[in-house]
């Protein structure tokens, strides 16, 4: 029991500290996959996407862009909650 008691602090700085790291550490490389995810429905004209709004959790990253006519709203988590590579999922697309 006691090794539990000693345990269980260290367990939740470590959880705290990935999900500030998660929130907090900057990804260009996450923004540039999410911007391409944004316009690949745009078939033939160049894809001219600039970012809106970026929303930052522990277990996701949401991206707005503005490509003109519409919103592309891009969702990207990581594989696991709080490690393993980002994945952006399809763009839910909305006109202003």
């Amino acid at each position: 029991m006691r090794t539990v008691l000693r345990v269980l602090p260290l367990l939740l700085l470590a959880c705290g500290v990935a999900g500030a790291y998660n929130v907090f550490a900057d990804e260009p490389q996450l923004e540039a996959q999410a911007r391409a995810r944004a316009c690949e429905q745009q078939a033939g004209a160049a894809c001219k996407a600039r970012l809106e709004r970026l929303e930052r959790t522990p277990f996701r990253q949401r991206y707005v862009f503005n490509r003109g006519g519409s919103r592309a709203q891009v969702d990207c988590q990581r594989s696991f909650i709080f490690a393993g590579d980002y994945d952006c999922g399809h763009p839910v697309v909305a006109s202003p």
